[in-house]
């Protein structure tokens, strides 16, 4: 810890007093452009997330995109290095180059902006009085040449709703270089992470496990859990002549634990908890990522056409080595773990390599200025090797030919209405670590999706958007014998609804709605050994927000969330549900300056009134949603 605080003090020394220029606005809800999905910092606004858009697991998924270019995340991005995370589903991903069938989430970086000359210093008390100290220096020339975002985090005493505590560093580079025809920027970024275990509660009564005290964790005492990760990258952007553009990224992502402890608890009926501990004494992914595309524009007297060819590369690596679980049973009340079992050698060895190659064809077209068409065409493929650790090595190829094609008809200057199809293979990442076959590398998925919608500007500064679809693949979750596999084939319908923008001058919302049927189908529903309604996925969820800022106090809003989301079912044979999930917040912002440097003053009040309800996952693991937490934080630029 005071390793860190030296470097942070030699940072500040070096950094400097500058002046200053503005700062990043951190109000959500003032930036977000739907309701769909949106983060900035560690506030976010949304019907959905990077974790879960549409009821799909978006880690899963493997849909993820830095400043829209082609990534493939080994672990959630740092604030730190981030601007702002936005889900991209509806009209705003049928706009994308290589669209994902789940919908996609694109991270944009934290660049220095042309003229910008700033230090920033971020700090205070984040939910659960976790207190925290973030300082970003940041330089770019105003016209062309080299410029750089460079940054320290650290929390040295994280703790989560449920327990967890550990402590977190982050460094983060990000330099940017530019003139008429050429821009670049990177990415550099180191995180270390240690924390006292992870915890997974299932159940298999009807009846779901006991209210959790506050702050208790289920895991056992002695665990513990190391993490590194890094990622490294370039991005550019090139003007080739008038009419040609090349654009072009290369990534490298690496995420390594050497050991983490693992505790999942499982309820069954007459009080009867079984509890398995597994410890992890190495897990590593690591994946190196390229992507090339030329385009060519091609000028017309009533359209303009867009010709693109892209190329995209993966190769990814993962290693688990695990040891012998340790079984053990008590009975409720109180909770009795076994004794630390101190080192445990490795017995189990799970590792895959993955290589993908897309060719791309790409068409975009505007006519008129009335109508926009898209489509693109790729060839996909797809090789997986997996070594099971006990000589036996299984490998998968597949090659496929995917598409997307949409189009947007612009009725009014008001008005848009669109359309559009996506095809494409998607992760299915590895099984939990509640099911029989944890850790295990599951095979790719082909998914379809069809949506149609509308968006329409109700004036500037104000709209509402809405779709109906529809994505379909194959899905895996824990089947009644523990293992964690395909059980058929998932489809997910519905409509969803926003409304975002300004109501007036002072105030700003962001509303949203979905209803969704999700279903699934196969040999193992017809058989009656898993239930037709997928696990850990609502039917409805809402989100209704507000920010405003008040008439006797300049400088000083009040904002509030109300996010709701319908029961769901924790397992394959549906006999069990969570209650749904109701949270609330309130908080006040004050935005002010000294000596022409801005201040802003946050405080933030989460799931005020909670009784904690048990939240189920996408793999049936049980999460207490978190109690009432308060955050009081300080930012300020220089």
């Amino acid at each position: 810890m005071w390793g860190w605080l030296r470097y942070v003090g030699a940072a500040g020394a070096l950094l400097g007093s500058l002046p200053a220029l503005g700062q990043q606005d951190l109000n959500v809800i003032r930036q977000a452009r739907d309701a769909f999905g949106e983060r900035i910092g560690d506030e976010s606004i949304g019907l959905y997330s990077e974790s879960q858009v549409r009821g799909f697991d978006m880690g899963n998924t493997g849909a993820y995109r830095i400043d829209g270019a082609y990534f493939t995340r080994e672990f959630p991005m740092p604030d730190l290095v981030l601007n702002s995370v936005s889900v991209n589903v509806g009209i705003n991903a049928a706009r994308m180059h290589y669209p994902s069938p789940s919908g996609v989430v694109d991270y944009r970086l934290r660049k220095p902006a042309p003229g910008e000359n700033t230090l920033t210093v971020f700090t205070g008390i984040r939910d659960f009085t976790m207190p925290f100290l973030q300082v970003w220096r940041a330089y770019a020339p105003k016209d062309r040449g080299a410029g750089i975002g460079i940054g320290l985090e650290l929390t040295p005493r994280e703790k989560t709703g449920y327990g967890r505590t550990g402590r977190t560093g982050s460094f983060a580079a990000i330099p940017v270089w530019r003139n008429e025809k050429l821009r670049m920027h990177g990415l550099v970024n180191f995180e270390i992470t240690q924390f006292n275990g992870s915890t997974n509660v299932t159940s298999t009564d009807t009846v779901l496990p006991p209210k959790p005290p506050a702050g208790f964790n289920y895991g056992v005492p002695w665990g513990d859990a190391r993490r590194h990760s890094a990622n490294a990258g370039m991005l550019l952007d090139a003007d080739i002549g008038e009419k040609w553009a090349l654009n072009a990224a290369a990534f490298v992502t690496d995420y390594e634990r050497d050991v983490l402890d693992s505790t999942v608890l499982t309820y069954r009926p007459g009080a009867i908890v079984n509890g398995t501990f597994v410890r992890t004494n190495f897990l590593r992914g690591r994946s190196l990522l390229a992507e090339a595309m030329l385009s060519r524009r091609f000028d017309g007297t009533k359209a303009v056409h867009t010709v693109t060819a892209g190329a995209r590369a993966r190769n990814s690596r993962a290693v688990t080595k695990t040891a012998t679980p340790i079984n053990f049973t008590f009975t409720q009340p109180g909770y009795v773990f076994p004794a630390d079992p101190g080192e445990l050698p490795t017995t189990n060895r799970v590792a895959s390599t993955v290589h993908q190659l897309i060719g791309s064809v790409e068409y975009a077209g505007n006519y008129y200025d009335k109508v926009e068409l898209r489509g693109g065409t790729h060839f996909v493929q797809y090789e997986k090797i997996a070594s099971l650790g006990l000589g036996s090595v299984a490998s998968r190829t597949e090659r496929t030919l995917a598409y997307n094609a949409s189009v947007v008809v612009k009725f009014s200057p008001r008005l848009n209405v669109f359309a559009n199809t996506v095809k494409g293979i998607e992760e299915s990442g590895i099984a939990p670590i509640s099911a029989v076959n944890r850790n295990e590398i599951l095979p790719p998925v082909s998914a379809t999706e069809y949506e149609t919608g509308l968006y329409f500007r109700i004036r500037p500064g104000l709209n509402i958007s809405g779709a109906l679809f529809q994505v379909t693949k194959l899905t895996n979750a824990l089947r009644p014998d523990g293992i964690f596999g395909l059980v058929g084939q998932v489809r997910h319908r519905g409509g969803e609804l926003s409304f975002t923008g300004q109501l007036g001058e002072r105030t700003s919302v962001v509303i949203g709605g979905v209803l969704m049927a999700p279903r699934l189908s196969g040999e193992l529903v017809d058989r009656g050994l898993v239930a037709a309604r997928p696990v850990g996925v609502s039917r409805a969820s809402a989100v209704f927000s507000f920010d405003h800022r008040l008439a006797f106090i300049r400088g000083l809003s009040v904002d509030g969330r109300l996010t709701l989301q319908s029961a769901r079912p924790e397992n394959s044979a549906n006999s069990l549900f969570d209650k749904g999930m109701a949270s609330l917040a309130l908080g006040l912002r004050y935005a002010t300056t000294w000596r022409e440097y801005p201040f802003t003053f946050r405080v933030l009040a989460s799931n005020i009134g909670t009784a904690r309800p048990w939240v189920s996952g996408l793999s049936g693991i049980l999460t207490p949603q978190a109690p009432t937490s308060l955050r009081a934080t300080v930012r300020a630029t220089f």
